[in-house]
């Protein structure tokens, strides 16, 4: 049997849609339209659904509509989500899971990471140090009960921005600062005692120097760290009170010039989907004009 091996491959032409917890049906089904229309003899068409486990936790059941258009799908269909959806929509689609990395795959990543920048402070030994105290923190994490509650406390992108903040470092000696910047960020007892395990497991480290440098990048002191490094990563802080984000006035972290603050509105006018667009709009602004929000 000959094989002809000339059958030409017909260029992808990806249309997107932005799951989020307002999604409505007739959205995914517009989308699905529209990318129905632009294929021709010429182009394949296909559909990508991102954040789809936000969408299914939409009050308005947009995935439902999946139910129909996935029995006998005229075009392709793609779909990426951070947990698994209901059996109805998983046996109408071909799963791939991806797990979490495992410890000779991660600090492959970290070494390869080291490879793509030049001129870089960090070895291979000192990211194959970070990976081991990420590592060992979130398996210890994963199967000790009394942190279930916190479930994906920690995820795989903790560990590249912690391999990336060391990438630009020009300092050896700033490793406490990126373990509590990256890593410290839940301030627990139980938690901050299992990431000192972790620190003088991987550095072998005497355990009171280890106490006095956690003591010295405070949760306050690793946020204002973090907006003055331009390299780093967004920082995001969760507060026990709306009045919380003051403290960041009060310690002189931010200023009320050059600082846009948005705030969430309980009124039925504000808690519309415009409503969000706004936000957003506001926010890429401030991203375009360097401010801080």
């Amino acid at each position: 049997i000959k094989k002809n091996l000339n059958i030409p491959i017909k260029p992808l032409h990806i249309v997107s849609f932005q799951c989020t917890q307002d999604s409505k049906p007739f959205g995914i089904e517009k989308r699905w339209k529209q990318a129905k229309n632009l294929e021709n003899d010429k182009t394949k068409s296909m559909l990508l659904l991102d954040e789809l486990g936000l969408a299914e936790r939409s009050s308005h059941s947009p995935l439902k509509i999946l139910h129909h258009l996935l029995e006998n799908p005229d075009i392709s269909f793609v779909g990426l989500s951070n947990w698994p959806l209901d059996a109805a929509k998983m046996n109408r689609v071909v799963m791939h899971r991806i797990p979490n990395p495992t410890s000779k795959e991660l600090k492959k990543i970290g070494k390869k990471m080291l490879g793509d920048y030049k001129n870089v402070q960090a070895s291979k030994i000192m990211i194959f140090g970070l990976a081991d105290v990420f590592l060992w923190l979130r398996d210890h994490l994963d199967s000790s009960a009394q942190f279930r509650w916190k479930e994906n406390l920690l995820g795989t992108r903790d560990c590249y921005a912690l391999f990336h903040y060391f990438l630009f470092k020009k300092q050896q000696g700033e490793f406490f600062e990126g373990i509590m910047r990256n890593l410290g960020g839940y301030k627990g007892k139980k938690y901050q005692k299992t990431l000192k395990f972790a620190i003088a497991r991987a550095r072998r480290i005497p355990k009171n120097e280890i106490l006095f440098f956690m003591n010295k990048y405070t949760p306050m002191k690793c946020v204002e760290l973090n907006l003055k490094d331009f390299n780093c990563r967004h920082c995001m802080l969760i507060c026990k009170t709306p009045s919380s984000w003051q403290m960041l006035l009060d310690h002189n972290v931010l200023q009320y010039t050059n600082t846009v603050y948005l705030f969430e509105s309980k009124f039925v006018a504000d808690t519309t989907t415009m409503t969000n667009y706004d936000h957003l709009h506001k926010i890429i602004n401030c991203m375009e004009m360097g401010k801080t929000v």
